[in-house]
Formats: C-alpha cells, structure tokens, sequence
C-alpha cells in the first residue's frame, strides 16, 4: 500500500486523526502529495529527535490536548458567570448597568477571551449575589 492509499484508508476510519508522515526519501511531489492527503507534517529520516518533539508539541496544540492553565481558569470563570447570570434571567445589559462595566468587557470574560481583575471580579460576584470564591471552587 502506498502512502497515499494509507492516508486515504486513515482519513475514511478518522478524519480528524493526527498523521505526522516519514519518509526515507524526499521528492517534492511526494510531500506535496502527502500533504494533500491531510497529513499534519512531513518529516524527512533520519529523524532529528528535536525536530520530532517540536512537531508532536504542535500537533497536540493544534488539536486542544493540551490546554494552557490560563485559558482554562478564563474558560471556567467566564462559564460560571454566564451560567450565573442565565440562572439569574439577567442580560448582559442588565448585568453591565448593575456592575458598570461595559457590555463588551462581560462578553469577553464570559467568552474566556480575557481574564478579569480582581475589582471587576468582585464587581460581577456582588451583582450575581455571590461570593467571588464561587468562581474559583473546584467541583
């Protein structure tokens, strides 16, 4: 089986499965092909341990297994105050005039886009009725 018809049998099982492709030899066209076939990248052997690790960190990026803690405590901050919030039958207007915060920064928190300061933090915890800690417990 050539690598193309690998590439393909993989994309019918798993179209989102991670191929990183090697090769001994390295023509153009056939990374090129490779790379049609949707292969995550192309490495030429002899391998170079390095540029293998760089490759596989990438990949795990690219398809979110690994999370920054940040991104993740501003994901999880921002769930619980628009769960907070919904639960309250409070939009983001109404709880933007409660905190005088802007309509926009909320959304962004919410969303996990950007992290809050503490006085925004507490600004939204006395608005929602709730302790600031609220946003921070682990289950």
């Amino acid at each position: 089986m050539c690598r193309q018809e690998a590439l393909a049998s993989i994309r019918a099982f798993d179209r989102d499965i991670c191929v990183i492709a090697t090769t001994g030899v390295a023509p153009v066209e056939m990374a090129v092909e490779t790379m049609k076939h949707q292969a995550f990248h192309y490495l030429k052997k002899p391998l170079e341990v390095e540029e293998v690790l760089a490759v596989v960190r990438e990949a795990i990026c690219d398809r979110g297994l690994l999370v920054d803690l940040g991104m993740h405590l501003n994901t999880e901050v921002g769930r619980r105050i628009r769960s907070k919030r919904h639960e309250s039958n409070l939009t983001l207007k109404q709880l933007a005039n409660r905190t005088g915060l802007s309509v926009s920064l909320i959304s962004q928190i919410e969303l996990g886009k950007s992290a809050a300061s503490m006085s925004t933090m507490h600004k939204l915890a006395a608005a929602l009725g709730v302790k600031m800690t609220f946003f921070f417990e682990t289950p």
